[in-house]
C-alpha cells in the first residue's frame, strides 16, 4: 500500500492478512470506515516500512500475528486487543487511540520504541519485552499501564553498565496488581558475580495498586 490514497472499507468488509502473508504500508494515509462497517484481521505480518508521519488503522484491527513499526507512527483508532506481537523500532511509535488496549496473555509488545497509550487505557495482561529477544534496549510507554496479574515484564541481561539491560519506561502511572511478575533474563555473554546491581529496569511516573512486583524472577543465581 503506498501512494497517497486511503483505503475505504465498508459494509462489513474484512482485510485479511493469512499466516505468511505480509501487508506493507509504505505511506501515512488512512484505513477507514466509509459505511457500515469494517475489519482488518491480521495473522500473517503488517509492516509501517515508510513514512515519517502516521498511518492510521481507523477500522476494527485484530492482530494474532506480527506487526511491525519501522518508521513514523502506527496508529490504530479503534478499540484494540492484541494476541499476537507488536514490535517498535527505534524512533518509530505505536499509538493505541481508541477507548482501550489490551494486550491479552498471548500477546506480546516489544522493541526500543515507544508505546503511545496517552489518549487510551492500556491493559497489559501479556509480556512486554524491551528491545526484543535476545538484543537490549528501551521501551518506552508514553501514559498510564496497569499492570495485571497475568503480566510479564521481561527484562534481559548482558552486564551492568549503562545500556547493558533492558529498560522499560513508562511516563506515567503503573496500577500494579497482585500476582504480576517480573522475569530477568541472563544472555550467554553475561557472568553473573556478587553484588551485580541494574538500576532502574523499571521506571514509572507514579504507581498504585501494589506498588511492585509480586513475583521477581531471575534466570540466574
Amino acid at each position: 500500500w503506498s501512494g497517497a490514497g486511503d483505503i475505504n472499507v465498508a459494509n462489513g468488509s474484512r482485510i485479511a492478512t493469512v499466516s505468511g502473508g505480509v501487508f506493507n504500508a509504505q505511506n501515512d494515509q488512512s484505513l477507514i470506515v466509509t459505511l457500515g462497517v469494517g475489519t482488518f484481521s491480521n495473522a500473517g505480518t503488517f509492516n509501517k516500512t515508510a513514512g515519517t508521519g502516521t498511518t492510521n488503522v481507523n477500522i476494527a484491527f485484530n492482530n494474532t500475528g506480527l506487526v511491525n513499526v519501522g518508521s513514523g507512527t502506527l496508529q490504530v483508532s479503534t478499540e484494540l486487543t492484541n494476541d499476537g506481537t507488536i514490535d517498535v523500532a527505534s524512533e518509530a511509535t505505536f499509538k493505541a487511540a481508541g477507548a482501550s488496549f489490551n494486550n491479552a496473555a498471548a500477546g506480546i509488545v516489544s522493541g526500543t520504541g515507544i508505546l503511545d497509550v496517552s489518549g487510551t487505557s492500556f491493559t497489559n495482561n501479556g509480556t512486554l519485552r524491551p528491545a526484543g529477544s535476545n538484543a537490549v534496549g528501551t521501551l518506552s510507554i508514553t501514559g498510564n499501564a496497569t499492570f495485571s496479574r497475568t503480566s510479564v515484564v521481561e527484562a534481559e541481561i548482558h552486564g551492568t553498565g549503562a545500556g547493558s539491560y533492558d529498560q522499560l519506561a513508562v511516563s506515567g502511572n503503573i496500577d500494579f496488581a497482585e500476582g504480576n511478575t517480573l522475569n530477568l533474563v541472563r544472555l550467554a555473554s553475561y557472568v553473573p558475580a556478587v553484588n551485580d546491581s541494574f538500576p532502574n529496569v523499571v521506571t514509572y511516573g507514579s504507581r498504585g495498586g501494589t506498588g511492585t512486583f509480586t513475583n521477581i524472577n531471575p534466570s540466574f543465581s
